[in-house]
């Protein structure tokens, strides 16, 4: 929810979305029927992942939370895909979404 919400802040700041469609936005958010993991049962194995990839431990977090889960992890950072694969972490790609 963090991560989402600073994009939506990105969005009003730099790129011009109106704060009533951020608002909407982040409302259809909280609607979602997501399951939501506390973070600190993730800290440990994302310091670890992290000091093996040299990756920190904010991008490393989301590496933690796809093996837990044993789900895909969609990004498109490099740094954080390299250390993906090095973890054995399945990456689906971001065309996957696009029409």
């Amino acid at each position: 929810m963090l991560e989402c919400t600073n994009v939506l802040w990105k969005q009003v700041r730099f790129h011009g979305l109106p704060l009533h469609d951020a608002d909407v936005l982040l409302r259809d958010l909280h609607r979602l029927p997501l399951r939501r993991v506390p973070i600190k049962q993730l800290m440990h194995t994302a310091l670890h992942i992290g000091l093996r990839q040299q990756l920190a431990v904010y991008d490393s977090v989301y590496l933690a939370l796809a093996i837990q889960t044993q789900s895909p992890l969609l990004t498109v950072d490099q740094p954080q895909s390299r250390a993906a694969a090095a973890e054995g972490v399945v990456l689906k790609p971001i065309t996957d979404f696009l029409t």
